[in-house]
């Protein structure tokens, strides 16, 4: 039998990992999107500039919620 305790931590363990793996995926889908944009628009500057502002931008906010925690057990 689990504790309570036991119960809420592996339940708010759970939502942390849906919440990243979520986040991770519409990340990289809307990556996958922009270099599918660049590939048909590649003649204007500003369009492609635009879209790696945009990969850039995902990238800097994805990167510290992939990294893995210092120690085991830290959320």
């Amino acid at each position: 039998m689990l504790t309570v305790e036991e119960r809420t931590e592996f339940e708010h363990i759970g939502f942390w990992k849906t919440v990243l793996s979520d986040g991770v995926a519409m990340g990289l889908l809307r990556i996958s999107m922009a270099i599918s944009l660049l590939r048909l628009k590649s003649d204007l500057k500003w369009y492609r500039y635009s879209l790696f502002a945009v990969v850039g931008t995902l990238h800097a906010r994805l990167a510290p919620a992939v990294k893995p925690s210092p120690r085991p057990g830290a959320y």
